[in-house]
């Protein structure tokens, strides 16, 4: 590790564990820390180990084998493989070799053994690892992505852990001086949307807003009030909170995080919570009346540990004294125990330990858990909380993760929804405060090109250093989807658990649906546009079959219009479908008239059905063009994809593009910019697209569900109502492009209902629909 950044590291961690006090909140003598904790010692004389957090990676691996630089490499591989001197070798280092040995040897046998080697291994575990930026022992414990590494490798360092693990735990707990201060004294920012910059420019400002959310109870629930106008200018985005010792979370990473995001769903979480306490410690008096409590589900990397837990933690050791004195926070294997009496703040390594001072706490006073799930398969023990507590469980969709808790403690879900485009972007703001304007443009232009890829995810936002290994993530996830199971992955009825080994889980994020009463559950949804694209697509080789059609439309012979507009594209791939309702298409007439009306190409031939499908996505997850292929299924996988849901083409009896029009949020008339629009993104993506537009016909055919309200009339194309926007398009012929619309498009209504799909399926009995047999994780 550079020595500029040890000595960060090491001053993070001293700023985190320092036994000095904090200012503001002085550790007062008292019976907590004296009479619970009689075995407390501190930090500086734990029992020592060769082994600490900041041993470095090559100390562990290689501090018998020494440097690559010491080695010759002909010296090194007949060590390694017992190969002789290759004289072609002589000049090359060990280290070219390390990082590709297949380039230096061309025997399968030799590769095969070399590889094998543990040594070898520890070489090539240290090299990569080095290239990643995890130089010490503390970094192996958060780096996520282990598997790269060789398993000699792996496990050496695993066992190094493993020993300083059973060390700390025999040391027994310990007071952390000024921690408690450091959290509940934590300081206030904001950041604002700028008068006039239409939710596009930001403002970090000190202290707390002077507005904030306002929420109301809906049922079992708590939404935001969407009857007041939240904000008035300058609208306030995001909190922060800055605690100078960090965080519990952050206590077993690497880097030191100080802050903690507060948006829209983070404060409702506490709203939640603190309308729980409410009724317990207020209305009931908190006797003979158990807390409720609950399970806090979201996506993987959205800040459910970063940024709900911290603020549930610091707004907790605000609650009333009298009536909350403790709080506790479990987070991978560690456990930070809140008292207010003496502000002070006692740290377990042993998990059970732990535990049963929680229950010895819980027969003399009322407290509280939030209990941080860091790893799958870290659920709780059942009986926690114990009798009289109120506890939070934040965790993602992993069912092994909280399934039995919940069922025996009864507990009700908060489904937490991702952050929003805006959100994103004013924490961009807050992290590049500092830097010129100019600079973070471009940063938050890079981010928000990420998004469309990566999904609103902070964690892979921000760690730039991964954003290929998360792109290729994105590849393999579609590659590893079972094609019988698409329908699991999106779907009207589709809330599944994850469970540990499902690739779809890299490709989906939580999004909260509210029942009849307010209870909250939540669906799986594509986490980004590429995802829905690539998911789309595969979909739509399944409905090829009426099984696909069936799992994804009407899993219990029920058609929502709600799911006709998410996948009412793809069942054109069924040719049934389009075979039995083809003379069921209305051509809908311009109002200037002035043509004959003419049948749609299905109409005419409906075996022109799609018979592939595949998704149009972005320049930077997929910057070649591509060739347009008739037949085959084009679904957007592109940020505000305008005009159409899909769509595709047909070379007879006229070449024709037959655009599919589901969602009814496009269900109005259309702009020329968006048009324009529509004609960049085909020039964009298929190869010599000007020569192959040339006398392309344009149907456009709106697919509706038989129940929905929506009128349907000809769809003009004319002025936006952005001045701007109308400006340049005068300026580039408005008429012109109106006029050609009306002589070249034409547009027909499609009405659907459950029946249809059923009918087109045949008599095939609901036996063989695979949601009969549906895991109950995936």
């Amino acid at each position: 590790m550079p020595a500029t950044q040890t000595t960060a590291h090491a001053a993070n961690e001293a700023r985190r564990a320092s036994n000095a006090p904090e200012g503001g909140c002085p550790v007062r003598p008292g019976p907590f820390s004296v009479k619970r904790f009689p075995n407390v010692v501190p930090r500086e004389e734990a029992r020592r180990t060769r082994f600490s957090l900041e041993t470095t990676v090559h100390e562990v691996l290689l501090e018998h084998h020494g440097s690559l630089k010491e080695w010759k490499l002909n010296e090194f591989l007949f060590y390694v493989g017992g190969s002789g001197t290759l004289e072609v070798h002589e000049d090359a280092s060990v280290e070219e070799f390390v990082a590709n040995p297949e380039g230096f040897i061309h025997d399968e046998e030799l590769l095969r053994r070399v590889g094998g080697n543990v040594v070898f291994q520890y070489f090539k575990g240290e090299y990569i690892l080095r290239q990643e930026g995890v130089h010490t022992l503390k970094q192996w414990i958060a780096f996520e992505n282990k598997d790269v590494v060789p398993p000699g490798a792996q496990k050496m360092l695993n066992v190094a852990w493993e020993n300083l693990r059973e060390v700390v735990v025999m040391t027994g707990p310990h007071v952390i001086g000024g921690f408690y201060g450091a959290v509940y004294n934590a300081r206030w920012s904001h950041v604002v949307e700028a008068p006039g910059g239409g939710g596009m420019e930001m403002e970090v400002k000190e202290g707390r807003p002077a507005q904030w959310w306002e929420f109301e109870v809906d049922g079992a629930t708590v939404r935001l009030d969407d009857a007041v106008e939240q904000f008035c200018a300058p609208r306030p985005r995001l909190m922060v909170l800055t605690s100078s010792r960090g965080w519990p979370f952050s206590w077993f990473r690497s880097d030191f995080l100080p802050d903690c995001y507060v948006n829209s769903e983070v404060e409702r979480v506490w709203q939640i919570v603190k309308g729980d306490l409410t009724d317990w410690l207020v209305t009931h008096g908190g006797d003979c009346f158990e807390p409720v409590a609950r399970a806090l589900i979201g996506t993987p990397g959205i800040g459910m540990s970063a940024n709900a837990g911290s603020y549930l933690l610091y707004q907790l050791l605000h609650y009333d004294a009298r009536l909350l004195p403790v709080v506790v926070y479990f987070v991978a294997e560690r456990i930070f125990i809140f008292e207010k009496a003496t502000n002070a703040v006692v740290r377990f390594e042993n998990l059970f330990q732990a535990q049963d001072v929680v229950t010895e706490l819980a027969a003399s006073m009322r407290g509280y858990i939030i209990y941080d799930v860091a790893s799958r398969g870290g659920a709780p023990a059942k009986k926690l909380p114990p009798t009289g507590w109120g506890m939070t469980l934040l965790t993602s969709p992993q069912g092994v993760n909280f399934t039995e808790w919940e069922a025996e403690m009864n507990a009700k879900r908060i489904i937490m929804n991702c952050p929003d485009e805006s959100d994103v972007r004013a924490m961009c703001a807050w992290q590049k405060r500092e830097e010129p304007a100019q600079e973070q443009a471009e940063y938050w232009n890079k981010i928000w090109s990420c998004i469309e890829c990566l999904g609103p995810v902070p964690l892979r936002l921000f760690n730039e250093k991964n954003h290929g290994m998360y792109f290729d993530m994105m590849d393999t996830g579609v590659e590893e989807i079972l094609p019988f199971m698409g329908g699991y992955y999106v779907g009207p009825d589709n809330g599944i658990l994850w469970n540990r080994s499902s690739s779809f889980q890299r490709l989906s994020k939580v999004v909260r649906v509210l029942g009849d009463t307010g209870a909250e559950s939540f669906f799986n949804a594509p986490i980004s546009s590429v995802a829905r694209g690539q998911i789309f697509a595969l979909l739509g080789r399944i409905m090829k079959w009426p099984i696909g059609l069936r799992m994804a439309l009407i899993p219990s012979y029920i058609l929502s219009p709600k799911a006709l507009e998410e996948y009412g594209a793809l069942i054109f791939m069924y040719g049934k479908f389009v075979q039995r309702m083809h003379d069921r298409l209305s051509e809908l007439r311009p109002p200037r008239g002035g043509r004959e009306p003419r049948p749609c190409v299905l109409q005419v031939d409906p075996q022109l059905f799609p018979i592939d499908s595949a998704a149009l996505l972005p320049k930077l997850f997929h910057p070649a063009k591509i060739d347009a292929r008739y037949r085959v299924l084009y679904v957007p996988g592109i940020r505000d994809f305008p005009l159409l849901d899909g769509f595709f083409f047909v070379e007879a009896p006229r070449k024709t593009l037959i655009g599919l029009q589901t969602t009814t949020a496009k269900a109005h008339h259309i702009a020329t910019d968006a048009l324009r629009r529509f004609n960049e993104q085909l020039a964009e993506r298929f190869s010599d697209w000007e020569t192959f537009a040339v006398d392309l016909s344009w149907e456009i055919i709106y697919v509706k569900h038989v129940e929905s309200q929506t009128v349907y009339t000809w769809q003009r194309c004319g002025a936006s109502d952005d001045h701007n926007v109308l400006q340049r398009e005068e300026e580039d012929g408005e008429e012109r492009v109106a006029d050609s619309w009306d002589e070249k498009v034409r547009q027909y209504l499609l009405e659907v209902s459950e029946g249809d799909l059923i009918a087109a399926c045949g008599k095939e009995e609901p036996s063989i629909v695979p949601g009969n047999t549906r895991l109950n994780f995936l």
